[in-house]
């Protein structure tokens, strides 16, 4: 168990290395029976990565942060979309969303396939099941002045080859 548990540590410390995971999965986690009924375990459940994604409305128009984000492909994520402004912000992300599997969302319009509309002072949650295939993914946000789409600055995913764990 400590030499499982020291691997999965290892993974998660060399994907931390990255640009920037707001906040990396703790990784797999053991299920535990309930009170009274033995110290039986299930398998293992990988918690997924949190990338949190800043929006706000400046002068120039809507802003995403972070710049970039590295983070393994194949796997589950959780994109926290965090509008903390007084106007709704819409999260381009058209590669990165239709590379991926995505099981839901929480506090966000789909806005088809292209993106989703966040509500002013809303954190939205986006729930991928599974990252797309290595490579870049560039992210936007935008806002709509006097009845017109304004795209601003966003930035990149950049989905890597995700880390092998040695087996012993």
């Amino acid at each position: 168990m400590h030499r499982t548990a020291i691997l999965a540590l290892s993974a998660c410390a060399a994907l931390s290395m990255a640009p920037m995971v707001v906040a990396q999965g703790a990784g797999p986690r053991e299920s535990q029976a309930p009170a009274g009924q033995g110290s039986q375990s299930g398998p293992a459940v990988a918690e997924p990565a949190v990338v949190e994604v800043l929006m706000e409305v400046a002068a120039e128009g809507a802003r995403c942060r972070p710049p970039e984000a590295r983070l393994p492909a194949g796997t589950p994520v959780e994109l926290r979309l965090v509008n903390s402004g007084a106007t709704p912000i819409r999260f381009i992300g058209t590669a990165f969303l239709e590379g991926s599997q995505v099981e839901g969302s929480s506090g966000a319009v789909a806005d088809g396939e292209a993106g989703y509309l966040v509500g002013p002072g809303v954190t939205a949650r986006i729930a991928v099941t599974r990252t797309p295939a290595q490579g870049r993914y560039p992210f936007t946000c935008a806002t709509e002045q006097a009845g017109k789409a304004v795209e601003g600055t966003g930035g990149t995913f950049e989905i890597v080859e995700r880390p092998q764990i040695p087996v012993r």
